[in-house]
């Protein structure tokens, strides 16, 4: 998966009118107020990862971090402040920011007025994502307390994503008490197609109860082969044969502690599927292979289908991708012999692929064989593009069952405007394909920013790719806002788009808890497992709407019908003062059951 996404945005109600993608631009600030920064002079800091920042002109520059931080503060700038703020001033912070991740279609900033220093009390803490063309961006916040001249600063801070952006045209204004919160524009952000009782929400509805149920006839007897009139028969799944998953990070799964335990116990009743987060990954699984293991012999036994990722990220950038003793030690092989570096490469490369499906088969229902070649292809660039293909037919050399996945962001998010991404993506895709190598589903990440996409614009992305003939599975889908509004009702509009489209068959969440989750505010649930307005949605989709449990009674012929989801189910037939129970399936050709009584 890509690296930390960050982002915010204000309150918005569910049931917006339609609007451009992106931030909806505010209005101007109304004149009057004071800039408490004036025009104060920036200052870089950098305390991990690699960054450089420049300043081409006052109150602007442009940062270029390539290596990124653990934490976001750790790169930066800050203004101090020059005028005095009172406790319950009204202020806002305007700014012009542009910017793309290296990762992602967007770049990503948070900002906050603070004291400066011990214990660094927040007034404004603000997360937020600017894509390529320039736009203004105005958060209004009241000082939470008072702070001479100096005495506070504002940051802003970029270092958790390798990125490159350009902030411009900033001023805190401090209007005292002389506005009202209301009366200041501010940042809101929407999508298109949004409104209530959109035209391709009805459609997606209706084409979810075509292509997602199937027709259950039963037919009870009683042990003498005889039908059963009159017979009540409680009918319900008990699992979906559409993929709701989500990643698990595998040490949940390492000790018995009162929040693991409730980590499981949510897994359960709210997925059917699960991603092993990060103990795949060739660089963790190098040093700890039981984690992993024990966490997916879990997941199995619970009845979890189980995706594996991934087996090769092949980026030289970050250790999370590749390696790093393997990219010190080919660069020095390189230096020496470029030729024999290279088979050497290749031949760990194939060890990695092999080994790994090996310790799975039999476990993994899917691989994530490579993971983002856009950004990622440091090996390629060495090797070839061919040995795209080889990496494919190892691993099902290693697993001739694991369905064998591309993986790669971008291609939903950012509005779909990245259309060389989607088309690289594509092309590698068919050049697998072409040349033989047995690439099972297209994986497409789903990491969103404020830069939310139109469901018009996803659906139509999806059947281009379902142009292969292959599942596609949405791999790590998450939205990771403050407005929680907003939130959900993307949330919402994401599973109905799809939910409706026929190629899809797994929609997956990067985690649920905030406290286990790599964008805390991307989570289903706080950290005292209080359930926030996305977790709603899900329930109410996924384990309701989604859900069948119906109650029919036989006729004189002893038949009863319905139609219900895919997936498997319980029949349990009340009669003669008798209550049987029986299992069964509903693919999509539907299902004829004899429930048939013992005496």
């Amino acid at each position: 998966m890509n690296l930390l996404l960050l982002f915010a945005v204000t309150i918005l109600a569910l049931a917006l009118p339609a609007r451009e993608a992106f931030a909806q631009e505010p209005g101007p600030l109304p004149p009057g107020g004071v800039d408490v920064l004036r025009g104060g002079e920036l200052l870089p800091f950098t305390g991990a990862g690699k960054a450089t920042i420049t300043s081409p002109k006052p109150g602007t520059f442009v940062v270029s971090v390539s290596e990124r931080s653990p934490n976001v503060w750790d790169i930066g700038v800050s203004i101090p402040s020059v005028e005095p703020v009172e406790k319950g001033d009204l202020l806002a912070l305007e700014l012009v920011a542009s910017g793309k991740g290296r990762l992602s279609p967007e770049a990503f900033i948070n900002a906050v007025f603070e004291l400066n220093g011990d214990p660094h009390t927040k007034s404004l803490d603000t997360t937020f994502s600017a894509g390529v063309e320039a736009r203004r961006f105005v958060f209004p916040f009241k000082a939470l307390e008072s702070f001479a001249p100096g005495r506070a600063q504002l940051s802003i801070r970029f270092g958790d994503i390798a990125q490159d952006l350009t902030i411009s045209e900033i001023r805190l204004v401090n209007y005292r008490s002389t506005r009202k919160y209301d009366e200041l524009p501010q940042t809101t952000m929407t999508y298109p197609n949004m409104e209530e009782g959109a035209a391709w929400r009805e459609e997606a509805l209706a084409r979810i109860e075509k292509i997602r149920k199937g027709d259950i006839a039963l037919t009870v007897l009683d042990a003498a082969g005889k039908p059963v009139p009159d017979a009540a028969v409680k009918v319900e799944m008990t699992r979906h044969l559409f993929r709701f998953g989500t990643a698990v990070p595998a040490d949940r799964f390492t000790s018995e502690t009162p929040e693991n335990l409730k980590f499981r116990e949510v897994l359960k009743t709210h997925f059917n599927y699960a991603t092993i987060e990060n103990h795949l990954k060739w660089t963790m699984y190098a040093n700890d292979k039981t984690t992993g293991m024990r966490a997916v012999d879990w997941l199995v036994k619970e009845g979890f289908e189980v995706r594996g990722h991934n087996l090769i990220w092949p980026g030289f950038r970050d250790m999370h991708f590749f390696p790093r003793g393997i990219i010190e030690e080919f660069g020095k092989r390189k230096a020496a012999n470029p030729e024999e570096a290279k088979a050497w490469l290749r031949k760990i490369c194939a060890d990695r692929v092999l080994s790994a499906t090996r310790d799975f088969a039999g476990k993994l229902r899917d691989w994530d064989v490579i993971n983002e070649t856009y950004s990622n292809h440091d090996v390629m660039d060495e090797l070839g593009r061919e040995v795209m293909v080889e990496w494919f037919k190892l691993a099902r050399e290693g697993d001739p069952n694991a369905v064998l996945y591309l993986n790669d962001y971008g291609i939903l998010e950012g509005a779909g405007r990245d259309q060389r991404h989607i088309d690289f993506f594509f092309n590698d895709i068919k050049y697998i394909k072409d040349n033989g190598g047995p690439i099972g589903g297209i994986g497409i990440q789903g990491h969103w920013g404020s830069t939310m996409t139109d469901p018009v614009v996803m659906l139509k992305i999806l059947d281009r790719f379902a142009t292969f003939g292959l599942p596609i599975q949405i791999t790590e889908f998450d939205i990771n806002i403050d407005d929680e509004k907003t939130q959900a009702a993307f949330t919402r509009d994401a599973l109905i788009t799809l939910f409706s489209h026929p190629s899809v068959d797994a929609f997956i969440k990067w985690g649920f808890w905030e406290n286990s989750h790599w964008l805390p505010k991307g989570a289903m649930f706080r950290s005292d497992w209080s359930k926030k307005p996305n977790a709603l949605v899900w329930e109410d989709y996924v384990l309701n709407k989604w859900w069948t449990r119906e109650m029919v009674t036989t006729g004189q012929d002893g038949e009863a019908s319905l139609r219900g989801f895919l997936g498997n189910y319980t029949a349990t037939v009340t009669a003669g003062g008798k209550r049987q129970s029986f299992d069964f399936s509903l693919p999509k050709t539907g299902a004829k059951v004899e429930l048939r009584l013992k005496p």
